[in-house]
Parts: structure tokens; C-alpha cells; sequence
């Protein structure tokens, strides 16, 4: 009888943890399926290339000449396609920055600074002049002063 229901037992708690591990296995396929499309996105639609060097603001009047913006990114997704774009030892701006506030970053395409992948010791602010961001080939983020040109990202939505 003390059998049975061990038995009983180890049944019960074998099925719970196969459930357990399937429904893992199922976020993690769904998270996978959301990364590839999100990928397959922005791959085709959102992301153009500008490889002239400006200064930020240039480089924001520029990319909204082109009915775009300097990029924002929203997802590590986001952020290794555009560090792909960069060869090594190289730098160029997005539009994260905090022109306005201090600390206070924002998107100049109104989206909310949902991402962030500072470098180490970053943002510093150094000689509290620092408000623009660039991002590097391994996709580090750096606050960097404003007035120095980078070759920079811009974004457009393509309805």
C-alpha cells in the first residue's frame, strides 16, 4: 500500500514537472519567434545607413531631412543590428541624449528610452558637457560631447 502511493506520488510530480518544462520550452519559442520577427523588421524597414560624419545635431537635422530620425533603439535586438553596422574600432550616433535634463534620456522620435547598454563607467558626463549618445562596434553605449562628428544611424518607419 505505502508502495502505491509512493508510486502515485512519483507519477503526479514526474507529470507536473514535464508540464513544467514544457511551458518553458513554449516562452522560450515564443520569445525566440518575437526576437526573429522584431529582426526580420527591422532588417527591412526601420533602419537606414548614413555614413557621412556630422556632429549629433547635424546629424538629427540630416536623418530628419530624410523624414527619419536618429535611431532609437528598444531591444538588444535592435542594438546588435546596429552594432553589426559599425566596422571595429568605430563609433556612430543614435538619438538617445539628454540635451533637455541632466540624466533625464530621451528619443528624438518621441519613443520612450525603454533600452539601455551603457559602456562600463558610462554615462559620465565628463567636464559635465556629455549629452549625446554614439554607440560602438560591440554595441556599447557612450556619452560623448555633442559637437563631435560621427558617422550616425537613422531610423524610419515604413507603413
Amino acid at each position: 500500500m505505502l508502495e502505491g502511493k509512493f508510486e502515485k506520488k512519483f507519477y503526479e510530480m514526474k507529470m507536473k514537472t514535464e508540464y513544467d518544462i514544457e511551458k518553458e520550452v513554449g516562452k522560450l519559442r515564443d520569445q525566440f519567434n518575437t526576437d526573429l520577427r522584431d529582426y526580420e523588421r527591422i532588417t527591412t524597414k526601420d533602419i537606414i545607413q548614413i555614413k557621412r560624419e556630422e556632429s549629433w545635431y547635424t546629424a538629427s537635422e540630416k536623418c530628419i531631412g530624410y523624414g527619419a530620425h536618429l535611431a532609437s533603439i528598444h531591444s538588444r535586438l535592435e542594438n546588435g543590428f546596429v552594432s553589426k553596422l559599425i566596422p571595429a574600432n568605430e563609433t556612430v550616433w543614435i538619438g538617445v541624449n539628454d540635451i533637455q535634463k541632466e540624466n533625464v534620456f530621451k528619443n528624438p522620435d518621441g519613443t520612450a528610452v525603454d533600452f539601455l547598454r551603457w559602456a562600463q563607467h558610462q554615462p559620465n558626463n565628463e567636464e559635465h558637457n556629455e549629452n549625446c549618445v554614439e554607440v560602438d562596434h560591440n554595441g556599447y553605449w557612450h556619452d560623448k560631447l555633442c559637437i563631435i562628428t560621427r558617422p550616425f544611424v537613422c531610423k524610419k518607419k515604413i507603413k
